[in-house]
């Protein structure tokens, strides 16, 4: 009768005990009461093969569940490289004792996965850690990451401090994995060793500075429209003007560095229209000079941001095109602006005397 020693089957394992004990005492009952040895030479050998075997379960068992250190032979240790068109991957090629694989993805999020082969382990947390390699004189061992495991499992992911594990591999350190349960009998440590790794560590870490610079470039190309200050129908961003203000306030400039910012990022930009306007106050040809200095002053910090002088185009239209009604101040504060439209390749430039029509047609808030 075959017994499972590795406990997959306890029930199995009972019933087969019994059944063996059983026929232990009745051959062992009738041997004493006949005293016939001769025939039952057979029991005898059954019974010495059942000793052994409960031997070889009580040695096991002690293997199977106290402290054990698992040192992966470094023949073991082939890595691979595959990229994928949002991740990177470099993973262990076929360690007996289960996968490890780093991963990262177009975002920059480096992951560590563990996925062994051992299943019924009651491990509450697990513990990554880099050491030397086993020829180095001295030995030393730190702690990178840690995963708790509620849910008691043969995978789990480690996500903290992964791109210094990286570092550490490429600097020739191994790694080791710890893992505990709330009965020490579980405890396990695995030592992975990280040689024949170089070539595809230095492939992964290739695509994930790709990913991470071609993710950045999106980004940065999606967030562009949605500065709080930009319409983003019009691309257009509009500065006022106190009564009389002749110079930039420095909130004014803040706006000015950050839209020099987008225009940088934003390549299709290849024109910046600025067009100065005023209120009512005064002559008309006053404020006509008023609107054209407003726009060249933002023109010039535009320029001194490092803006090139043939990408932007002033235009001072006076107290024409008003967005508001002159007979409130607050009207006439809404008509003292200045506004900035951003042109891309694809689009053509609509003159300043017909860029206004529909505002003068009575599109003016009362």
């Amino acid at each position: 009768m075959k017994i499972d020693c590795a406990g997959k089957n306890e029930k199995a394992n009972v019933v087969a005990l019994y059944g063996e004990f059983y026929v232990f005492f009745a051959f062992l009952f009738k041997f004493v009461a006949w005293g016939k040895v001769e025939e039952y030479r057979y029991f005898f050998s059954r019974l010495i093969m059942f000793l052994i075997s409960i031997v070889v379960c009580i040695i096991n068992s002690s293997l199977a569940f106290s402290n054990q250190n698992i040192n992966i032979p470094m023949n073991f240790s082939n890595w691979i490289y595959q990229a994928g068109d949002l991740e990177c991957n470099l993973m262990s090629a076929d360690f007996p004792y289960g996968k490890f694989y780093f991963r990262s993805d177009e975002n920059n999020n480096i992951t560590f996965v563990v996925s062994l082969n051992q299943n019924g382990w009651q491990w509450d947390n697990a513990m990554l850690k880099i050491k030397n390699a086993p020829w180095e004189k001295a030995s030393d061992i730190k702690s990178v990451s840690s995963v708790w495991l509620p849910n008691s499992g043969a995978e789990f992911i480690f996500e903290r401090n992964i791109s210094h594990v990286l570092t550490s591999i490429n600097q020739g350190k191994w790694m080791m994995l710890s893992l505990r349960g709330s009965n020490s009998s579980a405890d396990q440590t695995i030592t992975i060793p990280t040689v024949n790794i170089q070539e595809a560590l230095q492939s992964f870490l290739s695509c994930r500075d790709r990913l991470l610079l071609s993710n950045q470039s999106t980004v940065q190309r999606e967030q562009l429209p949605k500065m709080p200050f930009l319409d983003t129908r019009d691309r257009e961003v509009v500065i006022y003007f106190a009564f009389g203000q002749r110079t930039l306030s420095n909130e004014q400039k803040m706006r000015l560095r950050a839209l020099y910012r987008y225009i940088v990022e934003d390549s299709r930009v290849n024109t910046v229209l600025v067009d100065g306007y005023t209120d009512n106050v005064g002559p008309s040809v006053a404020n006509l000079t008023i609107s054209r200095q407003r726009a060249e002053l933002i023109a010039k910090e535009l320029n001194r941001l490092g803006l090139a002088e043939e990408k932007v185009e002033v235009r001072a239209h006076g107290l024409r095109y008003p967005v508001a009604s002159n007979d409130t101040a607050a009207g006439q504060a809404k008509n003292r602006r200045v506004t900035l439209r951003l042109v891309r390749d694809n689009e053509q430039v609509v003159p300043a005397d017909h860029a206004f029509s529909n505002v003068e047609k009575g599109k003016i808030q009362q």
